[in-house]
């Protein structure tokens, strides 16, 4: 969202199909192909995000494709980075303050904005079925994650191969949230940390994550309820006293392991100018500033120059509005800032009106729920609790917003990643989730 107020043009949902080399005859560099679907939110039960250039600051110099083998596209000959766009780019902003973090580091922050003053050209095409554009770069950096191979063969460089590993998480209500005051870790073993238990910065209690390889045939063996027990058990080692019918929700992830057993940080061998950032499993997120560093210094001894930009804002206006508990607040206030769409979580109307309307258009309630956390609360937009739910009330602030109908406005996908029975889990089944483990305490 920073770097689209600074100009950056996002497409998401946006696939890269391929990439052109150029000779060193014709003076080097890429084409990047990308498609752009054009797609029913509801009809495909996933999120729903797509860009509005308008929105901006008018002058992009910068094309971020958010897909699958997609990345952050920058037509000013700079980079393409994928789906950890929006990490670097707040990375990029840490830095971007740190004087003591030197040139690499402000060099990195104009890269992530595009500001890198190189020509370059876009070709737009019309398609029935999407949008199809043509992108020059003079480098290109492949941080794909779990499709970071994929996009390496585009270049002829089949050096590794992705082998996800799943990591699955069992999310308790926040009345759980006072057993655990720090990160544990089990012991660590062949397959990384463990299963650990810690409060969120929201006050859940979160259990996981597992270390499974999808290629091993084992994984497919699994049941659900295997893997929930699996986590549960292990836990209950670290914090006897949890109850594990507080479940509300359990999403999982894939980590972007490689066969070649490490992060692979590196110029490509069969093409100049392109640049791997692959493999980057846990702790990525803890090493996104130095590999980020790493690769600015890789780039700039490939040729590449940047200035910088001083009209470039390196902050992002928060969204969620500090309460003092639910003093002033109410569900159907005419006050936008008082009146309360998601009583658990305690957002208000003008929270969700503000999410809408920056500078990364907002169409799914999905999208407003990681941005506010509505429907992120212990009731998980139980429309039982909140009559319309939570959820709905969203969709009708964002049909509003961007003046359509709330039909039309993408819905949280279930069961997605979820290793629940059902959203909202009657006794019985939470009963189930207790029976899953021994009791430790007897």
């Amino acid at each position: 969202e920073n770097a689209a107020d600074n100009g950056v043009e996002f497409a998401l949902n946006t696939e890269v199909t391929s990439i052109d080399q150029s000779s060193e005859e014709e003076g080097g560099g890429f084409t990047v192909h990308t498609l752009t679907s054009n797609w029913d939110p509801n009809a495909l039960n996933w999120t729903a995000e797509s860009s509005n250039p308008s929105k901006g600051s008018g002058k992009p110099n910068c094309f971020v494709a958010h897909v699958v083998g997609g990345g952050v596209l920058t037509p000013a000959g700079a980079t393409i980075f994928p789906k950890l766009a929006n990490i670097f780019g707040a990375i990029a902003v840490q830095l971007g303050m740190d004087a003591n973090m030197g040139v690499a580091a402000a060099v990195l922050l104009l890269v992530i904005v595009g500001l890198v003053f190189m020509r370059f050209l876009i070709t737009l095409l019309k398609g029935s079925k999407g949008e199809a554009r043509s992108i020059k770069a003079k480098y290109v950096v492949n941080c794909a994650g779990l499709f970071s191979d994929k996009i390496a063969k585009m270049v002829g460089d089949d050096s590794f191969k992705v082998k996800p590993r799943l990591g699955e998480y069992i999310l308790l209500h926040k009345n759980q949230g006072h057993l655990a005051n720090a990160t544990l870790f089990p012991a660590p073993g062949k397959m990384g940390k463990g299963v650990l238990v810690q409060t969120t910065l929201w006050g859940n209690l979160i259990l996981g994550p597992t270390a499974r390889d999808v290629h091993d045939p084992e994984t497919a063996k699994a049941s659900k309820d295997d893997i929930m027990a699996e986590i549960l058990t292990k836990c209950k080692e670290l914090v006897p006293s949890f109850d594990a019918g507080e479940v509300i929700h359990t999403f999982a992830g894939a980590r972007a392991k490689t066969d070649r057993g490490d992060w692979i940080i590196e110029p490509c061998p069969t093409a100049k100018g392109f640049f791997h950032a692959a493999g980057i499993d846990s702790p990525g997120l803890a090493g996104s500033p130095a590999i980020a560093i790493a690769m600015v210094h890789m780039m700039k001894a490939g040729g590449l120059v940047c200035d910088p930009d001083s009209s470039f804002n390196p902050y992002r206006r928060p969204i969620i509005t500090p309460k003092d508990g639910w003093r002033g607040l109410k569900v159907g206030s005419d006050d936008p800032s008082k009146n309360i769409v998601c009583k658990c979580e305690k957002v208000t109307e003008a929270e969700v009106v503000d999410c809408v309307n920056r500078s990364l258009e907002v169409n799914t309630t999905q999208a407003v729920r990681k941005r506010t956390r509505a429907g992120m609360g212990h009731c998980q937009a139980d429309p039982n609790n909140l009559t319309p739910s939570c959820e709905e009330r969203v969709a009708q602030i964002i049909a509003r917003e961007n003046k359509t109908k709330a039909s039309k406005v993408g819905r949280r996908p279930w069961p997605a990643t979820s290793l629940l029975p059902q959203r909202w889990l009657s006794e019985g089944q939470r009963d189930t989730m207790r029976k899953m483990i021994p009791d430790f305490t007897s």
